[in-house]
């Protein structure tokens, strides 16, 4: 709870710093400038200081009232694909998103093209954060509860489970909860509660980006419930979900993520027996105390390092299955 407070503090501070909301803005501008269903704003940089910021006006209908606008150039529900679709490149293609994407946020301008307004609340995801979150997605949707809980772990700052069997049952409600594709009966509330209440009892502490992130779906879901109630989610996540297992099934990335520690796996099993054996011996003439103490904790770091490329090739393994079956569907 206090690092969820931490987080808003200080998302609060930065919405208030115009040279930090400026660099976002340019950042973003250059992510997302070849995205034609985008429309952001120029900064003007010599009339900016750090009290003032000097940037285009933009103009356009709310997004939640577009649905009542007399002429649409597009359709609502081409406009909520659109919506979810840049808010999910944002996180999985180039980890930077708009945190605080309420209505009052986002426009819709004649040409049907989404504004991003007010860059002073933005998160940013590192290389690693994106990629667990990235396996969170595939793992949630192909009900992975095991890996599920692995990658969770391995991206908190911190957690302490009292109880696995207990955290195994609580992620697998989370995940059933999640498994009706039909928003009318999706409450997101209900998962954001759950995912909070999980948090807490297993004492989960997240990056400050995750926070983030999840109040962004959090509004992004409220916005687009109220427009169409009876969108399907797959149609939104299917497009998204095969260009990420595309990605993951791409030869070069295989080859850097698998082999370096392919080659450590089989080194380790190459050697162990006469590892083993020296180890015996050692331990019969009293010395492994004293000589072996930091080459234990050698080993014990090589077998972790054994199980996380086993992990990757299950990771391997189920986007091979993934990718065979949205091409089959």
């Amino acid at each position: 709870m206090l690092q969820l407070i931490d987080t808003f503090e200080q998302n609060m501070i930065d919405e208030l710093n115009f040279t930090l909301e400026k660099q976002h803005t340019i950042r973003f501008k250059e992510q997302n400038g070849g995205n034609e269903n985008l429309s952001i704003p120029e900064i003007y940089e010599d009339f900016c200081s750090a009290d003032v910021l000097c940037i285009e006006q933009m103009f356009g209908t709310r997004i939640n009232e577009y649905p009542t606008r007399d002429l649409q150039p597009i359709t609502t529900d081409t406009l909520v694909h659109n919506f979810v679709d840049t808010f999910l490149d944002q996180i999985l293609k180039y980890g930077f998103f708009h945190a605080d994407p309420h209505p009052g946020n986002v426009l819709v301008d004649e040409r049907g093209r989404l504004i991003f307004i007010d860059y002073g609340s933005m998160g940013t995801l590192s290389k690693h954060e994106v990629t667990s979150v990235q396996n969170i997605l595939i793992y949630f949707l192909l009900k992975n509860t095991d890996q599920l809980i692995e990658v969770v772990k391995d991206l908190a700052l911190y957690s302490f489970v009292p109880d696995e069997t207990a955290l195994r049952n609580q992620v697998d409600e989370l995940v059933n909860i999640f498994s009706n594709n039909d928003m009318d009966k999706l409450d997101f509330t209900t998962l954001v509660d759950k995912f909070t209440e999980i948090s807490k009892v297993n004492k989960i502490v997240f990056p400050h980006s995750i926070y983030l992130l999840v109040r962004g779906l959090a509004l992004i879901e409220g916005t687009v419930r109220n427009m169409i109630p009876n969108m399907n989610l797959s149609d939104i996540f299917r497009p998204h979900l095969t260009k990420l297992v595309k990605s993951k099934l791409n030869k070069k990335t295989l080859i850097n993520t698998l082999l370096p520690l392919g080659f450590e796996a089989l080194d380790m099993v190459k050697n162990a027996p006469a590892r083993l054996n020296k180890l015996s011996k050692d331990l019969a003439n009293g010395k492994f105390v004293l000589t072996y103490k930091e080459s234990a904790e050698t080993e014990k770091n090589k077998l972790s390092r054994v199980q996380l490329s086993s992990q990757y090739i299950l990771l391997g393994v189920t986007i091979i299955l993934l990718g065979l079956q949205i091409r089959l569907t």
